[in-house]
């Protein structure tokens, strides 16, 4: 009997790394020692298009000839040479936040673009700014400026919280009697006095939203 599923490797939509590291729990769940066995496995997730990618690299050895590690290597090491560091970092620094994503789905994304960064010791100053840049809610812009010690830890705790409160606010809109459903989706924008509106330099509260 088989535990879990192995999906075909797509290199488009994820990463040679984190394949690989799904195929090692797979192959643990399943008490998969024998190199031959593994090898298959890692033969017939291929799609075509990997499959003559990783045949040609082993020119003029064929994929029979070698050990799964070997294959793994190969492909590893073509994988990384095609990742510019110069177009990961721009994709980076232009992420923002959209209209439909949470903030925990937004740093997860921050997370995976940073891959090939190569930040080494800046990495968590690096995520802590464009967290901030890249957040679409102005009220979260404005806590975490207003934070006098900001580290990513603090930023995305002060983040997901204000954004939790936000989606607590348009639920509670949304369970009144009579509300108006499209409203959860949609804020109004109303004139407000000079005194009463906030500016980026108000303080804020994070935690009870005022």
């Amino acid at each position: 009997m088989s535990y879990c599923h192995i999906d075909e490797v797509n290199l488009r939509e994820g990463s040679w790394e984190a394949y690989i590291e799904h195929r090692q729990y797979y192959n643990h769940a399943n008490n998969i020692e024998d190199d031959a066995k593994k090898k298959a496995i890692l033969m017939s997730v291929y799609g075509s298009k990997t499959f003559t990618i990783l045949k040609n690299l082993v020119i003029p050895r064929t994929t029979m000839d070698l050990t799964p590690a070997e294959l793994v290597a190969a492909m590893k090491e073509h994988c990384e040479a095609t990742a510019s560091v110069i177009v990961s970092r721009f994709n980076f620094h232009m992420c923002r936040q959209t209209s439909t994503q949470s903030i925990s789905a937004f740093i997860a994304h921050l997370k995976h673009l940073a891959q090939h960064y190569q930040f080494d010791a800046t990495f968590h100053d690096m995520l802590r700014d464009f967290l901030i840049v890249g957040v679409e809610q102005d009220q979260i812009h404005w806590c975490l400026l207003a934070e006098r010690i900001l580290t990513f830890s603090i930023s995305k705790d002060v983040a997901m919280c204000v954004d939790k409160n936000a989606v607590d606010i348009a639920l509670s809109i949304a369970s009144e009697p009579g509300a108006d459903l499209s409203s959860v989706n949609h804020v109004e924008q109303h004139p407000t006095r000079k005194s009463d509106a906030k500016t980026p330099y108000d303080p804020c509260c994070y935690r009870c939203s005022h």
